[in-house]
């Protein structure tokens, strides 16, 4: 079951990301989204949708904003840290350079929010929500790493923000496009929420 979604979207993304190979400028972009990750956050929001309406396809431009934003993220968190490599390869700011990186990371964001063009509005601003909390999360990582009395606390609170909530709102926006309740697309959040913090 999660291969065939995993192959029914990687057949999606190769599709969309096709018009953008012939220019130099998403060279960079187009090597991060062609790495073959597990593609988790995608997976979740499909299957959100396939369980309640017996229909991921609809909740595939979302599940495209989703993965985008999260090479965005990646792309942006590896200059931060300095990471040389990505899932056992150059990452973008070594293999060109920061500016390029930079570049990049902001290109793939705007693609994430041209993927949510036409869906609900609701769904365009819980995204934008969620990817605030991420970047807030980051920057509390960057600032507790040269901070030594961080109490565990502060730490379910970091990851809460940067890897939980991004899960939460993978099964949420799943949920919502499955024409879900809002009992049922709150439950969904806080089934994502929590696989995020054991993650």
């Amino acid at each position: 079951m999660l291969s065939s979604f995993k192959e029914f979207f990687d057949d999606y993304l190769e599709k969309e990301i096709a018009a953008y190979k012939s220019s130099n400028l998403f060279k960079p972009f187009i090597y991060t989204m062609e790495n073959k990750g597990k593609r988790v956050r995608p997976i979740l929001t499909l299957m959100a949708a396939d369980s309640l309406a017996n229909n991921h396809e609809k909740a595939l431009p979302a599940a495209l904003a989703i993965e985008i934003f999260h090479n965005f993220s990646l792309v942006h968190d590896d200059i931060m840290d300095n990471d040389s490599k990505r899932h056992g390869q150059p990452s973008v700011h070594y293999k060109w350079d920061i500016p390029t990186a930079i570049l990049a990371g902001d290109g793939l964001f705007t693609l994430a929010q041209l993927s949510l063009v036409g869906l609900d509005g609701h769904i365009f601003q819980r995204f934008n929500e969620v990817a605030l909390d991420v970047c807030e999360g980051q920057g509390m990582d960057k600032e507790y790493e040269s901070d030594h009395t961080v109490e565990m606390e502060n730490y379910i609170q970091m990851i809460g923000k940067k890897t939980a909530s991004f899960l939460g709102m993978c099964s949420e926006l799943g949920a919502v496009l499955g024409k879900a309740s809002k009992q049922e697309s709150d439950n969904l959040f806080q089934f994502g929420y929590y696989l995020g913090l054991a993650f």
